[in-house]
């Protein structure tokens, strides 16, 4: 997210546009915690993971008098338009937003999850590794467990992303473990925020920057309400309203990869 924050800037400062950084998002919208940004002031922040403009859930921007709020503090600074960057909660956001008051927004896919559609990559996609798009059941995982103990490993490290469908929680995927595996001592860490904020690849460093140009451009031409994305390494445009209604697939030929290589 850094590194699109700076080609936001950078962009707008090439073009003499006045650029605002917002503050903590819909929250920070809400509460004017706007600070002027310059070339100068995005230094040295590419390769810096999270985003220096810091991030926070708004429930007060899910109600009409929020996004009024929100509205009336950017008229006040003048601000004619927004990229928003995020998922689909940010940009779910951004559409209402743009409905009601017919703000120009354009939205940048920042999501490690990958859960939009319209892009064959998200910004973080590529530097961090997670499959919560099928069910893979837990006969399978075991399997799994019992294959690696067969060949010869003392240990195994299970990565649960957000979303995965195989328990209710990770305690309990823990519980079911230890009853069938009880050669396995399971141990539980919840990484939470701690793993987002890894430095971010070449790949995404470049990708953050290509879109956001795109975007800066998509809205002096006067278009509005629409994600960046980028498939066959051509930039292109969906409506919001399509990408955060659609359900990505995951490869089938990368589970079968995942299979063999960790046997």
């Amino acid at each position: 997210m850094n590194a699109a924050i700076r080609s936001v800037v950078r962009t707008c400062a090439y073009l003499k546009i006045e650029c605002v950084g917002i503050y903590r998002g819909y929250q920070g919208m809400i509460e004017g915690d706007f600070k002027p940004m310059d070339a100068r002031s995005v230094n040295n922040i590419i390769n810096k993971g999270g985003t220096i403009l810091k991030s926070a859930r708004c429930d007060e921007f899910r109600t009409p008098q929020g996004r009024q709020l929100a509205y009336d503090q950017l008229v006040k600074e003048g601000i004619e338009a927004l990229v928003v960057i995020g998922g689909n909660g940010s940009f779910a956001g951004a559409l209402v937003f743009n409905e009601e008051f017919n703000f120009p927004v354009m939205g940048i896919p920042g999501t490690i999850d990958y859960d939009i559609l319209g892009s064959s990559f998200t910004i973080g996609f590529d530097t961090a590794i997670l499959i919560p798009e099928q069910n893979l059941g837990l006969e399978r995982l075991l399997d799994s467990l019992k294959r690696s103990k067969k060949s010869g490993k003392s240990s195994s490290i299970v990565i649960v992303a957000e979303g995965d469908r195989i328990g209710k929680n990770v305690f309990e995927l823990k519980e079911y473990v230890e009853e069938h595996l009880p050669i396995y001592d399971v141990r539980v860490s919840v990484l939470g925020h701690m793993q987002r904020g890894g430095n971010p690849t070449c790949f995404d460093r470049v990708l953050a920057s290509r879109m956001v140009l795109k975007a800066v451009e998509s809205l002096l031409e006067g278009k509005s309400n629409y994600m960046v994305g980028i498939r066959d390494n051509k930039l292109i445009l969906t409506p919001i309203s399509e990408a955060i209604k659609a359900h990505t697939e995951i490869d089938e030929e990368l589970i079968k990869v995942s299979d063999i290589m960790t046997t």
